[in-house]
């Protein structure tokens, strides 16, 4: 079966009330075009979600949690009004000692232990967030930037998640620092316990062997981006050249692959039928 058909009887969800932890600001450009990044991925969210069979009823709203001296997370109350959490991206380094960002992790952990109802996801940023919470190390290595749009190797979860027989996906791409060992299961913190001590990567590219990881009903991340359209996406990649995040002579290329097709929409499905516990 369809990862997004669902059979007669089913538990799952059919909607989605999705809390957004806003990162980081967009761009100023893209603030007065299409707003922060939750605008983002609502109108993304929203778009999907018409096209799942059943369609999924998605409510989003979102918190800007970066603070200079502490981090600004929902309280116990506000976290049991939703089933679902993505970590958005951001300028910021996941693998900092930034006080806000030492407080999400301990967060983060604290609250897996404390609701395993909810789904986690993490876009970039957060993808990197998520799985240094739960053990994984984080590298920061100059020759790794990935820049433009992108190209992933599915694994066969990967296919399976993303309902694909291609081999490949493409993702807008925008970072320096990924995700370099899986999170460590059955952690000392007692973290990773079953039934969600089974890390799978999805896919991987050639600069980037973990593009995105999966623990079924529990987790979803992607280190490319799903949330972004052309403009934005421009936008963004010219800013990274402007900055010089590009090697010498490579500014076109990264400019040429904007003008291909991107999977930005097969993700967020794939992410938003895992939120509605579809993902089988």
């Amino acid at each position: 079966m369809s990862p997004h058909k669902t059979s007669s009887g089913s538990r799952h969800r059919q909607q989605v009330k999705l809390l957004v932890l806003e990162t980081d600001v967009t761009l100023e450009p893209v603030q007065d075009s299409h707003g922060s990044y939750a605008d983002l991925f609502e109108k993304t969210f929203k778009r999907v979600a018409k096209e799942q069979d059943p369609p999924i009823d998605i409510k989003v709203h979102s918190i800007y949690i970066v603070g200079e001296h502490h981090c600004n997370l929902p309280s116990e109350d506000e976290l049991q009004n939703y089933n679902a959490v993505l970590i958005t991206g951001s300028k910021y380094d996941a693998h900092g000692d930034d006080k806000w960002i030492l407080e999400l992790q301990a967060w983060i952990r604290e609250q897996w232990v404390k609701h395993p109802e909810l789904n986690w996801a993490g876009v970039c940023f957060g993808h990197q967030s998520l799985a240094r919470a739960l053990g994984a190390t984080l590298s920061s290595d100059s020759g790794t930037w990935e820049l433009s749009n992108t190209e992933i190797h599915l694994k066969e979860i990967g296919k399976e998640l993303f309902d694909t027989d291609d081999d490949t996906i493409h993702l807008l791409e925008m970072h320096q620092d990924h995700v370099q060992t899986l999170p460590t299961v059955n952690s000392s913190e007692g973290i990773l316990k079953p039934p969600y001590d089974f890390v799978q990567i999805w896919g991987s590219s050639k600069k980037c062997a973990i593009q995105g990881l999966y623990i079924k009903g529990k987790m979803f991340t992607t280190q490319g981006h799903l949330e972004v359209d052309e403009v934005v996406s421009k936008h963004y990649v010219e800013s990274h050249i402007k900055k010089g995040h590009v090697d010498d002579g490579e500014e076109e290329e990264a400019r040429k692959r904007l003008e291909l097709d991107h999977d930005g929409d097969r993700v967020a499905g794939a992410v938003l039928r895992f939120f509605a516990d579809r993902d089988e």
